[in-house]
């Protein structure tokens, strides 16, 4: 009978951790409603930030406490899209005062988003493979298209 609860015990304490694999969109896609997310022990909003996923050491979900903890190989530096230098991407006439209209979309990744997300959005270095921007003059209709290293 001792054999039962502590098997039990162990079942239901054993599976409240668990560690993942780095796939942003399914992460964002499974826990981003109900769950906290840590980096390296901070606490950050998911769904704005962009890692390299070569630099991810692991990623442990609790489910008990509802947080995702995120523990990084190395400390590297997050930037800010606004604060980023996007001349390595596109010609030294942009400026991201250009993206504030009624007809601007972001797109990243293949996902479109809202052009205010860009004060919210921060990237790890060596993240954004290509940035191109779209500019119709005619119909006021400009686009910010953003792909990581993760596509």
């Amino acid at each position: 009978m001792k054999y039962i609860y502590i098997l039990l015990l162990t079942i239901c304490f054993g599976c409240s951790t668990k560690n993942i694999n780095y796939d942003r969109n399914k992460i964002i896609e499974k826990y981003n409603t109900d769950y906290k997310f840590f980096l390296n022990d901070e606490e950050i909003v998911f769904k704005n930030f962009f890692l390299n996923k070569n630099n991810i050491n692991r990623i442990i979900v609790d489910k008990k406490s509802k947080t995702v903890n995120i523990h990084q190989k190395y400390k590297s530096n997050l930037y800010k899209l606004n604060e980023y230098n996007l001349n390595r991407f596109i010609n030294e006439f942009f400026e991201l005062n250009d993206l504030n209209c009624q007809n601007c979309f972001l797109v990243i990744d293949g996902f479109p988003s809202s052009v205010n997300r860009i004060t919210e959005l921060s990237f790890e270095e060596n993240t954004i493979k290509n940035i191109v921007h779209l500019k119709e003059t005619n119909l006021d209709k400009t686009a910010l298209i953003i792909t990581t290293n993760d596509m």
